[in-house]
């Protein structure tokens, strides 16, 4: 089946939204945790930050590296470590 890459344009946005939110959550889990548990959150923080980057590969392939694709992932970066002010606006 072949998609239309407007499709998979859309799918990878999403999924970088979502990993806004994951990412956020496993954060807070892991502070949050304590004792043999806390490595375990900090394992997951480290495998979501890998599929996050394996994520941006293909969003690379999909966009090539056109310069608003790296100004897309800084602006998805400042949202990651955004303290929670949601005044600000991502340009």
């Amino acid at each position: 089946m072949q998609v239309d890459i407007s499709e998979r344009l859309e799918a990878i946005d999403e999924l970088s939204h979502l990993f806004v939110l994951i990412k956020a959550a496993g954060r807070k889990l892991a502070n949050e945790t304590h004792g043999s548990s806390y490595d375990l959150s900090q394992e997951m923080n480290e495998l979501l930050s890998l599929a996050r980057a394996k994520l941006g590969q293909i969003e690379d392939d999909a966009f090539g590296n056109q310069p608003r694709q790296a100004d897309r992932r800084a602006a998805m970066t400042r949202r990651l470590t955004d303290t929670g002010d949601r005044s600000k606006k991502v340009q």
